[in-house]
Order: structure tokens, then C-alpha cells, then sequence
């Protein structure tokens, strides 16, 4: 089968799937990109937006407007750099990480409930293939 085409197919089966292109991302009123940022300002130390933004492939602009709709609602706050009070650290309030626990409950769910329609015993088998499809595709002769 020709590489392409194959990678294409999976590409749209599982962004079906997994709901990405939804505009309610697993039931909430968060897009799949938002709920990513979400959880990244979640397990991350007090980042920087540029911290988060860049690796995510995110630009900058819609970034920033989703961060402040998080601060706007409640989810986030931004203090000053201690050594540079343009640099504006970004910390989770009690609000936001209630809002990451209810999101992270449903990917889980989510998640478990695919993974429990797999015999068990095919879901070594699944495991090993997507640690083989990261992997090779991650390589570093891919990076640009």
C-alpha cells in the first residue's frame, strides 16, 4: 500500500476518533487546541506563554487570546517576572485546576473506553504499534 495514502487515512480515522476537530472537545466548551494548552499550563512550572506556544505550533495571536479568555474566566493568573517585568509567568488558580481535573477525567474516560473495546490480548500489540509509529516518526532525520 502506498505510504502516503495509508498515513492520510489513519490521519482522518483518528482525528475522528478522537473528536479533534469537534468544537467541543470531549463535551466541553474548550476546542481540542485550547484543551492543550490547558493541560501544558498544567504540568508545566509557572511557564511563560512563549514557553508553551512555541513547542505546541501554536501562534502566537490565537495563543494569547485563549489565555485571556483562561484569565478571564478565572483559570489562570499572570504575575510579573521577578527579573523582568515583561516576562509574565502563568499559574493555575483553584478554578482552572478544577477545570484541567473535569477535562482530564474525560480524556481518561475517554481513552480507557477505547482501550477497553480491544481484547486484551491485542492491546499489548496496540501499545507496541503506537510506540513504533511515535518513534519512527520522530526520528531525528525528520526533524527539520
Amino acid at each position: 500500500m502506498d505510504p502516503l495514502a495509508t498515513v492520510r487515512a489513519f490521519n482522518r480515522f483518528y482525528t475522528r476518533l478522537v473528536g479533534a476537530l469537534d468544537p467541543r472537545f470531549l463535551g466541553t466548551d474548550l476546542t481540542l487546541a485550547e484543551a492543550r494548552l490547558l493541560f501544558e499550563i498544567a504540568h508545566a512550572d509557572r511557564p511563560l506563554a512563549s514557553d508553551l506556544l512555541g513547542p505546541l505550533g501554536m501562534d502566537a495571536g490565537f495563543g494569547s487570546r485563549v489565555l485571556r479568555r483562561f484569565e478571564a474566566r478565572g483559570w489562570i493568573t499572570r504575575d510579573r517576572g521577578a527579573e523582568d517585568g515583561r516576562q509574565r509567568p502563568i499559574s493555575l488558580t483553584p478554578e482552572g485546576r478544577a477545570a484541567f481535573a473535569d477535562l482530564d477525567r474525560r480524556q481518561r474516560d475517554a481513552v480507557v473506553g477505547l482501550i477497553d473495546s480491544i481484547a486484551p490480548e491485542a492491546r499489548a500489540d496496540l501499545v507496541a504499534a503506537l510506540g513504533t509509529a511515535q518513534a519512527l516518526l520522530a526520528a531525528p532525520s525528520r526533524r527539520p
